[in-house]
C-alpha cells in the first residue's frame, strides 16, 4: 500500500473519534436549555472522558509526524461540528475546549519532534492544559464560588433529611449533617483544581500511549525515565513558596485560588513520592506480590482509617516535595550521565 493510503488509513480513526467528541461536547452545552438531556450527557461523560484521551494521543502522533494541517484542520471541524450541535450554546467553552486538545496535544508532538527531554515536553502540555483550562472554566468557578454558602447549605439541610428519614431525631440529624458542611465546602472549594486534573489525567493517558509508540514504532531513542524515576522540578519550590504566601496573606478569593493551585501541585508531588517509595522497594528487592500488597494497603488505608489514611497521603506528598531539593535518588547526576 502506497505512503498516501496508509496516511488515511492513520487518520480515519482520529477524524472519527474527533467526531464523536464533537458530537458528545455540542450535546453537553445544550443541558441548561435542554434538561431532558442530562441524562444522557450523564451516562456519555465517560465516552467523552475516554475519547479525549485517545484524542490527546492521536494529535500528539500527528503532530510528531509533521502533520500539522491535519491536527488545525481536524480541530476547526470538530469545533464547527460543536458548535452546530450546541446551537451556538457557550462558544466560549467550545472554542477554549478544542484548543486545549489541540494545542497541548499539537505542542507535546512538536517539542518531541525537536529532541527536547520528555519531562520539559509534559510540563509545557500542563502549563498549556492549566491555562486553556482555566480560560474555559473561569467563568463557572466564579459563579460556584461565590454561590459556595448556598451551595454547601443546600446539602447540609438534605443529608439532615435524609438522616431524619433514617429514623434519627432532629437533633441527632442536625449534627450529622454539620458534621458533613467541611467536606462540602472543601468540594466546592477545590472544584477548580478537580477539574483541570481531570484534563491532566485525560492527557498523560494519551501521553504515556504516545511514549509507548515512540518506544515501539519509531527509531527515536528511548529518553523515557522509568516511574521510579519520576520526580517533581526543582524550579516549582519557589512556586510553591509564592502560593503559600498568598495563602497566608491574601484575601479570601486570592485564598481560594492559592488552595487550588496547591491541591494541583500536591497531586504531582504524591504521584513523585510514591514514585520515590517504589525506588526504595525495587532497592530492597520487594517482589512484585508484596509490592501489590504495599500499594492495595496504601489505597484502601483511608476506606478503614481515613484519618491515617489522610496523614500517609500527606507523608507522601512531603516526600515527594523534599525529594524534588534533596534528591536522594541523584536523578540529576542520573540525567547528566
Amino acid at each position: 500500500m502506497n505512503s498516501e493510503g496508509s496516511r488515511w488509513i492513520t487518520l480515519l480513526p482520529v477524524v472519527f473519534a474527533a467526531l464523536i467528541y464533537a458530537v458528545l461536547f455540542g450535546v453537553e452545552q445544550t443541558g441548561d436549555a435542554n434538561p431532558e438531556l442530562t441524562v444522557l450527557i450523564v451516562l456519555m461523560a465517560p465516552v467523552r472522558f475516554v475519547t479525549a484521551m485517545y484524542l490527546y494521543f492521536a494529535v500528539t502522533r500527528l503532530a510528531f509526524a509533521r502533520q500539522l494541517w491535519g491536527v488545525w484542520f481536524l480541530a476547526a471541524a470538530s469545533l464547527a461540528v460543536s458548535i452546530v450541535i450546541s446551537e451556538g450554546s457557550h462558544p466560549w467553552m467550545l472554542v477554549t475546549g478544542w484548543s486545549m486538545v489541540a494545542v497541548t496535544a499539537a505542542l507535546a508532538g512538536r517539542l518531541t519532534l525537536f529532541g527536547h527531554r520528555p519531562r520539559t515536553v509534559y510540563i509545557a502540555a500542563v502549563i498549556s492544559l492549566v491555562v486553556f483550562g482555566t480560560a474555559q472554566y473561569l467563568p463557572d468557578w466564579l459563579n460556584v464560588i461565590r454561590s459556595l454558602p448556598e451551595n454547601v447549605q443546600t446539602l447540609v439541610d438534605w443529608v439532615k433529611q435524609e438522616v431524619m428519614k433514617a429514623g434519627q431525631n432532629e437533633e441527632r440529624s442536625r449534627q450529622m449533617a454539620e458534621a458533613s458542611r467541611p467536606l462540602f465546602t472543601a468540594m466546592f472549594r477545590l472544584a477548580p483544581a478537580v477539574m483541570l486534573l481531570a484534563a491532566v489525567v485525560q492527557f498523560t493517558v494519551g501521553y504515556l500511549i504516545f511514549a509507548w509508540w515512540i518506544a515501539r514504532f519509531t527509531v527515536t531513542p528511548n529518553r523515557y525515565d522509568p516511574f521510579h524515576y519520576w520526580k517533581m522540578p526543582y524550579g516549582c519550590i519557589p512556586l510553591v513558596a509564592v502560593i503559600a504566601a498568598v495563602r497566608l496573606l491574601g484575601n479570601e478569593p486570592m485564598r481560594i485560588g492559592a488552595d487550588n493551585a496547591l491541591a494541583f501541585l500536591a497531586v504531582f508531588y504524591g504521584v513523585t513520592g510514591l514514585a520515590l517509595l517504589e525506588f526504595y522497594l525495587r532497592k530492597i528487592q520487594f517482589t512484585t506480590f508484596m509490592k501489590v500488597l504495599f500499594y492495595l494497603f496504601l489505597a484502601l488505608l483511608p476506606l478503614v482509617y481515613p484519618l491515617a489514611g489522610l496523614l500517609s497521603g500527606g507523608v507522601i506528598m512531603l516526600l515527594g516535595f523534599a525529594d524534588s531539593f534533596a534528591d536522594w535518588r541523584r536523578v540529576r547526576l542520573r540525567e547528566l550521565g
